[in-house]
């Protein structure tokens, strides 16, 4: 009897400091389940996409400008466009599962067929003939077309965080959730998302740099892929099932309604939206910004990584590791989520993020700066440099994955519902990838000019601490003071 009481006491103690009813376990748990899922697929591919271009003969961390312009953009442009189409066509369950079950099928043929036949289908004579009459510093295009099957699954796997996370989960998650239970729900979420960065990053580094022993394919890293791409194709299909849950109990008498899209949807009414709300236009800009700023660094710190670790076991399980770290410090920071936002104004925790970058910023750019440019700083070591821009990238993208991304969020259901569906589609479709974009012309104009990464990175440098990060400073003030107007407004 004395168990059952306290185990009674210890549930009740659990759900009050979560904040969570119990008639509400059943949807919180299948949340949780799903966007851990869904995170750790978009954890193991992002680093999966790099290790393959990245690594690949005489390829390195300069195609990834090249990529997310001339691919990424438009590829993202269009998939916006379709989605929309979609959207006024199918319900939420059956576009889930038509997202989801393609991007499983492009994963088995990829590392069935086409990955096994790499070398015959790489276009090397395409590819060399194009390098006599190219310069130097579009050397990215020339790698994008040799090594195409890399750059089309690279392309595939970043749409997993357009298509399914961004403009299918979160979207579908914003229309069934209150104000009041985004608060609630959104840190635990976001939770969930950040522990599948501890399980994935252990997972990929165990099966890139532990499993000696050849059971299948031609080599042990081609082994590692396939291991790794069926774990993804598992994770996928179980995802799936639990989507097929939610919807059911979201659905029910005894939860609200969700609201299935009735006008229907396009690209010129999603940037009117966006022209026409403040809040919208704030956010917009914060995501250009944190994109255009992520961007310039991790390309930077991926070419010295590249050199470091220049074989793509070597890589993707470094990359594991990192994973693994964004993961641990992101879940600290999700922890504390509720109480923070509890406790401290929603305009304060947005500020995190830049200050995050600014800071971070102020110690890696200049040793790496000084390091490229004078003799007396040869000697520091390049795994020096490699830990501290690692350090650099778990810091952003932990307060990315648990501070940005909850305020963003908790803004957009700030919104009704025709400006939320319209503005979080082409921000989140769109407008993160112009971001992206914006960084990869820098970077390729600073290519065609200099020839290099590092002989571009003091320009890189100023470019981040006197443009872009002011930029995202002003931004994020201006979106909580709009935010707050917005309520006044409310409340007369």
């Amino acid at each position: 009897m004395s168990k059952i009481v306290k185990s009674s006491w210890f549930s009740k103690k659990c759900l009050s400091l979560t904040s969570i009813n119990p008639n509400e376990i059943s949807r919180v748990l299948l949340l949780f389940s799903i966007f851990f899922l869904g995170a750790f697929i978009f954890h193991m591919v992002r680093d999966l996409k790099d290790t393959l271009i990245i690594t690949a003969e005489n390829s390195g961390a300069e195609v990834i400008p090249f990529l997310k312009f001339w691919l990424i953009l438009p590829t993202c442009i269009f998939i916006t466009f379709l989605c929309n189409k979609l959207f006024n066509i199918f319900s939420y369950r059956t576009l889930g599962t038509i997202l989801i079950l393609g991007f499983i099928l492009f994963l088995l043929f990829f590392v069935f067929f086409l990955y096994p036949r790499r070398e015959d289908l790489y276009l090397n004579k395409l590819a060399s003939y194009l390098e006599v009459f190219l310069p130097k510093g579009c050397n990215g295009i020339i790698l994008i077309i040799r090594y195409w099957l890399f750059s089309l699954f690279y392309v595939v796997c970043e749409l997993w965080g357009v298509m399914v996370l961004s403009l299918f989960l979160w979207r579908y998650v914003n229309d069934i959730t209150s104000m009041s239970d985004a608060k609630r729900f959104y840190p635990i979420i976001l939770l969930s998302e950040n522990l599948s960065g501890i399980a994935s990053g252990p997972t990929s580094y165990y099966i890139s740099n532990r499993i000696n022993h050849l059971f299948i394919g031609n080599n042990l890293w081609e082994q590692s892929l396939i291991f790794l791409i069926l774990i993804i194709v598992i994770c996928a299909g179980i995802l799936i099932l639990l989507f097929h849950r939610l919807y059911s109990i979201s659905s029910s008498p005894t939860h609200n309604k969700i609201q299935e899209p009735k006008e229907k949807m396009s690209l010129k009414k999603n940037f009117k939206s966006i022209l026409n709300s403040k809040i919208l236009f704030s956010i917009t800009i914060m995501v250009l910004c944190y994109q255009i700023a992520g961007n310039l660094l991790e390309v930077i710190w991926k070419s010295q990584v590249r050199i470091l670790y220049p074989s793509p076991g070597s890589y993707n399980a470094y990359m594991s590791q990192v994973t693994m770290w964004v993961g641990i410090i992101s879940v600290i920071l999700s922890i504390s989520m509720s109480g923070i936002f509890r406790r401290i104004e929603r305009g304060l925790v947005a500020m995190i993020t830049p200050n995050v970058i600014l800071v971070t910023s102020l110690f890696f750019l200049p040793l790496l700066i000084l390091h490229n440019s004078f003799n007396l700083f040869m000697a520091i070591p390049l795994s020096l440099i490699v830990f501290i821009g690692s350090m650099q990238n778990v810091l952003i993208k932990a307060s990315k994955f648990s501070i940005f991304d909850a305020t963003k969020e908790m803004s957009f259901v700030s919104l009704n519902t025709e400006d939320r569906r319209n503005g979080k589609s082409a921000i989140d479709g769109i407008g993160s990838r112009l971001g992206k974009s914006g960084g990869a012309v820098l970077y390729q104009g600073f290519l065609i000019t200099f020839g290099s990464i590092s002989a571009s990175m003091p320009y890189i440098g100023m470019i981040l601490l006197f443009v872009i990060i002011p930029s995202f400073l002003k931004a994020t003030r201006k979106l909580s003071d709009e935010i707050s107007s917005s309520k006044t407004l409310e409340s007369l």
